[in-house]
């Protein structure tokens, strides 16, 4: 009689546990599902308004890939519980369309006339590296070489005016004789940073548009002429979040900030940089040509799941949502990676196609989109 009351009050016990822990995952769940919900909405709100959404369509991947298991987890246990987890999946449809793509390649026709354009992000061609930044400099400069693209858009571009890292005039003798170097930061009189554009077709017009109080951020638009036809290519370099060492250092698990520090350290920049980047795209959306065709691309420091690319995509189509496949994340830093360099083309352009190219040479991946009018 004893033994059967103690293997009762073992199997009660083990009823409880596991009742709990039902309602622990159940709620967890409910958790993740409204997190998901409220990275759908990240796209809708203007950060300036209400900035906390904005870090849930940054977790937009990991939330979707969570209940994509919770999903799973209830269905295989024939719980009804399953529905949380679909209608978060159902909302974010467009966040999904924007995210993952399995878009395909056109065959590009005998006559057909095609622009080939590149943005990269080259980090200054790992200037501060001074054991290695000439290798690295000439390593990029063989890619450009080997993919020959027409056009190149360069976010976080360095050139001497003489010597060695005259960047401007290297890639001149590789073919691109029109440039638009906007100069957003000088020091001695010889060293520049900006943002590029090199075309190997006349330039005709020019135009910075300044962010106030950043030195390495921008936007410039420049028209070339391809056979008589006038091709507006926009180059924007968005809102960086400017992460310090100490930063990194926490990310790398080499931080001696304690805990709390590092992460109000971190929210607080990247809460800056949404809203910053609100206001940028602002400046940059009426930038684009309804008469013409236009290319915008560049370093967003922002993801599909957005408020800045759902903006852009209002009036304007992905070449990675034509063309591309998988996640195409660009980033090749130490943060997780992300697809944050994009372009967007109006409708006056096709994609034929676009290639995200894994190398080592920056902490961004150069992307290219071959295009038609």
């Amino acid at each position: 009689m004893q033994i059967k009351q103690i293997v009762t009050f073992l199997l009660k016990g083990l009823k409880n546990i596991i009742f709990f822990v039902q309602r622990f995952v159940l709620t967890f769940n409910i958790i993740c599902a409204f997190s998901l919900i409220c990275s759908a909405l990240a796209q809708i709100v203007n950060p300036n308004t209400f900035s906390l959404l904005a870090f849930f369509g940054l977790a937009f991947p990991f939330l979707l890939f969570i209940n994509i298991l919770f999903l799973w987890y209830w269905l295989l246990r024939h719980k009804w519980y399953f529905l949380w987890s679909l209608w978060s999946i159902i909302l974010n449809f467009q966040n999904i369309s924007y995210t993952f793509s399995n878009g395909t390649n056109k065959i590009v026709t005998k006559n057909q006339q095609t622009l080939k354009v590149m943005s990269y992000n080259v980090q200054n061609f790992d200037l501060y590296n001074w054991e290695k930044n000439k290798d690295t400099r000439n390593n990029i400069l063989e890619f450009i070489d080997k993919k020959s693209p027409d056009v190149i858009n360069f976010q976080e571009f360095y050139s001497e005016d003489n010597g060695v890292f005259n960047n401007v005039a290297l890639l001149q003798k590789m073919g691109y004789k029109y440039y638009h170097f906007q100069t957003t930061f000088r020091l001695r009189d010889n060293d520049n940073w900006g943002l590029a554009t090199f075309s190997k077709f006349p330039i005709v017009q020019k135009r910075y548009i300044d962010f106030e109080n950043e030195k390495l951020n921008g936007i410039i638009t420049t028209e070339i002429i391809v056979d008589s036809q006038k091709i507006m290519i926009i180059n924007a370099h968005l809102q960086s979040v400017h992460f310090s060492n100490l930063d990194y250092k926490f990310l790398e698990q080499k931080s001696k900030r304690t805990f709390t520090a590092n992460i109000f350290a971190i929210l607080g920049k990247l809460r800056r940089a949404f809203i910053q980047r609100s206001y940028q795209v602002a400046l940059l959306i009426p930038l684009i040509s309804t008469t013409i065709p236009t290319i915008l691309t560049g370093d967003f420091n922002d993801t599909p799941s957005s408020f800045s690319y759902y903006s852009i995509r209002k009036s304007m189509e992905s070449a990675f949502e034509q063309a591309g496949s998988g996640f195409g994340n660009t980033y090749n830093g130490i943060f997780p990676s992300f697809r944050i360099d994009h372009i967007f083309v109006n409708n006056f352009i096709t994609v034929l196609n676009y290639n995200r190219i894994k190398n080592n040479y920056s902490d961004h991946y150069p992307i290219i989109a071959e295009i038609t009018w």
